[in-house]
């Protein structure tokens, strides 16, 4: 499967003979939590990724994108919480958050050129997407979201503290005026789409 059929996962699922497969599936998991229904999805389609390990999350999202659109009824089939659709999607956390505040910087000086220690710190471990998250949560107008596709995420760090977070996530499936600056038709997007990355959250 190549990298730009994996991103076409809700594209794929939505489909009318797949779509009923989704249903059958649900009907015969009944109670099983999201990320376990999630992976028996990832089986039977195939949904894998370079390393041959099942799509857990892009998946997951497009099943509950296909759940908000109406096509399919997680709720009441699949065991996950019923959010608010009031409440603002920043309290989403998909890999949780810290049981504390984050410590705030201290003593940051007012030039770049002055912090001391400053480096980039690629997310590996739970804890420290934990704290991206909080971060994010704190500082980013939509919060942590929930990136589709390939993820990378970077801590800001410095001898001072925290100072920023990055993340960058897989490309948007089709976006108009992209392509169209670009140049790319229908199979040139397809071919070439994976060579493109989101800046997703930045501060």
């Amino acid at each position: 499967m190549d990298a730009y059929k994996r991103n076409l996962i809700k594209e794929t699922l939505s489909r009318s003979e797949n779509l009923a497969k989704v249903r059958q599936l649900m009907a015969e998991n009944v109670g099983a939590t999201l990320a376990v229904f999630t992976n028996v999805v990832c089986e039977f389609f195939n949904f894998k990724d370079y390393n041959g390990d099942p799509q857990i999350s892009t998946c997951g999202q497009a099943l509950v994108a296909m759940d908000a659109q109406g096509l399919i009824s997680l709720h009441g089939s699949i065991n996950f919480k019923q959010h608010d659709p009031r409440e603002s999607p920043k309290k989403q956390l998909p890999h949780g958050c810290l049981p504390t505040d984050v410590p705030e910087p201290v003593n940051v000086p007012e030039t770049v050129e002055e912090v001391e220690d400053l480096r980039l710190v690629l997310v590996g471990s739970e804890a420290d997407r934990q704290l991206w998250n909080c971060v994010m949560e704190k500082e980013h107008p939509l919060g942590a979201g929930q990136p589709m596709g390939y993820q990378l995420f970077y801590l800001v760090q410095s001898k001072h503290g925290l100072l920023g977070a990055i993340g960058f996530s897989g490309a948007s499936l089709k976006l108009e005026k992209r392509d169209k600056f670009i140049g790319w038709d229908d199979s040139q997007r397809k071919e070439n789409l994976d060579r493109i990355v989101n800046m997703s959250r930045f501060f």
